[in-house]
């Protein structure tokens, strides 16, 4: 792909109108999403069901010092 056409391809990305808000659907800062993206990774190298992905998720999360409110 051309420098040409990936920025157009960015562009039109980027000109999309934001999705409506999803109810019940929570914001999760950029900063968590090194530790999401550490668990998602751990958890495929196990191959752990939906489960156990969500709880090392959630694990993660709070030992890292996120906050966990359920929705």
């Amino acid at each position: 792909m051309t420098a040409a056409r990936r920025l157009a391809t960015t562009r039109a990305l980027l000109d999309q109108p934001t999705p409506a808000p999803v109810p019940g659907q929570t914001a999760i800062p950029l900063a968590a999403l090194a530790v999401l993206e550490a668990a998602e990774t751990d958890a495929t190298d196990l191959r752990e069901d939906d489960h156990a992905r969500a709880t090392r998720v959630a694990t993660y999360l709070a030992s890292s010092g996120w906050t966990i409110t359920p929705a």
